[in-house]
């Protein structure tokens, strides 16, 4: 998400993240990432997956969330979850 949107997006107020826009493109399974989507101040288990080259832009994008959230709670760990690559995408294991 470039930078400016991002900014808007968290003078508006939204604290949630997505996987809409990020690259999900994989040759193998190495390449795909799990990462928590949905509200970044509560406690949300819900994953999404992206191309893992993309880890440290996600963090970051996330830490700035995190430090706009007026309460932050900390919850109990998510279940692991198992990605692949499947037909050139990343996908998390049914």
């Amino acid at each position: 998400m470039p930078a400016l949107l991002l900014a808007l997006v968290l003078a508006c107020g939204d604290t949630t993240m997505s996987t809409d826009g990020w690259e999900k493109t994989c040759e193998a399974p190495v390449e795909c990432l799990a990462v928590t989507v949905g509200e970044v101040c509560g406690c949300s288990c819900e994953v999404g997956v992206i191309n893992a080259s993309q880890e440290e832009e996600w963090n970051a994008e996330r830490d700035e969330i995190l430090e706009s959230c007026e309460e932050v709670y900390e919850c109990s760990p998510c279940p692991d979850v198992e990605v692949t690559c499947e037909d050139g995408l990343c996908v998390v294991v049914d």
